[in-house]
């Protein structure tokens, strides 16, 4: 889809920036392409943004900031969901009591979407966590399990600072298939074999 001839056009434009620029052969889905990019990550903190997505331009200073301000493991925000021509305020729910916040994200009411939170690097790398890969569907929701059961501290940033693109025809809203199907309850599977594992009540 020349993706890589439009990142070498826009890098001309940011040439004072640093920028690595990784490029997979073959596609290795959203979760290889997460585990590529946490493997080369030198930063203090991780973040991801889906491609068809935007952000607001204060979107990584504030969640920087609040992180920074309170020491937070994980960070999160509110965001818009563009749909068709409506937008729609999303609010994160997050609690900033870790282990109200983990029983939240266990009923649902917490969301595991990566692309609205700030996580520290550490959180992956002294946990050995990252995506599993294959599973395609309800990724976020199984590394975000396992980020909020370790996490010491949360902060929030109530404000909208993500605008998250639903499309009908996009992958995740895509009808249910033997393949999708298959990835959810590998998903499932994975979050009940972490729990049973740390032996949570």
């Amino acid at each position: 889809d020349n993706s890589m001839k439009i990142i070498d056009d826009i890098i001309i434009d940011y040439s004072f920036l640093k920028i690595k620029v990784i490029n997979h052969e073959t596609n290795l889905g959203l979760a290889g392409a997460r585990n590529t990019g946490l493997k080369n990550a030198s930063g203090k903190y991780i973040i991801c943004c889906d491609s068809d997505d935007w952000v607001e331009k204060n979107y990584l200073e504030e969640l920087y900031n609040e992180a920074e301000k309170v020491n937070a493991d994980i960070t999160g925000c509110d965001w818009i969901e563009e749909i068709n021509n409506s937008s729609i305020y999303c609010n994160h729910n997050l609690s900033l009591n870790v282990e109200e916040n983990f029983e939240n994200f266990l009923k649902c009411q917490v969301h595991g979407y990566v692309w609205a939170k700030l996580i520290k690097h550490s959180l992956f790398t002294e946990n050995n966590f990252e995506w599993i890969e294959g599973i395609n569907n309800w990724e976020d929701e199984c590394i975000s399990l396992k980020l909020f059961s370790v996490a010491k501290k949360i902060a929030y940033v109530k404000k909208p600072l993500y605008h998250y693109i639903c499309r009908p025809s996009s992958y995740i809203h895509s009808l249910l298939n033997e393949k999708t199907a298959n990835e959810f309850l590998n998903a499932i599977s994975s979050m009940e074999n972490y729990l049973n594992c740390k032996n949570f009540e």
